[in-house]
């Protein structure tokens, strides 16, 4: 997985916004089923060692911090301490279609 296409350019500090995480979670059915975005295999002695510790594995996979919230909801789970020893993908989205709906928050923000 190329962890660049991760980049939203100068947009990262909006992942941290509390309504736009709302905005987020309403549009994760969408994330979920674009048809661009990624699996990333994880095999399984990786995920026994980050068993309760999605974030470490993000971490591990080299995924940047700003997106980790948005990979936990992604790939079904709560919070970073949900994620068992079962974890054998991570769904990576559509950085684009992210982008898009960064663009339809801002300008609806505005």
């Amino acid at each position: 997985m190329d962890i660049d296409s991760l980049s939203l350019g100068g947009n990262t500090a909006i992942m941290f916004d509390s309504d736009f995480r709302n905005v987020l979670e309403m549009h994760l059915p969408l994330l979920r089923s674009s048809p661009n975005a990624k699996f990333v295999a994880v095999e399984p002695a990786v995920a026994y060692r980050f068993e309760s510790n999605f974030s470490g594995l993000l971490d591990h996979l080299g995924i940047p911090y700003e997106y980790r919230w948005l990979l936990t909801r992604i790939n079904g789970f709560d919070t970073h301490l949900d994620s068992g020893s079962d974890v054998r993908t991570v769904l990576i989205p559509d950085m684009a279609v992210v982008e898009m709906i960064i663009n339809q928050y801002n300008a609806t923000s505005a």
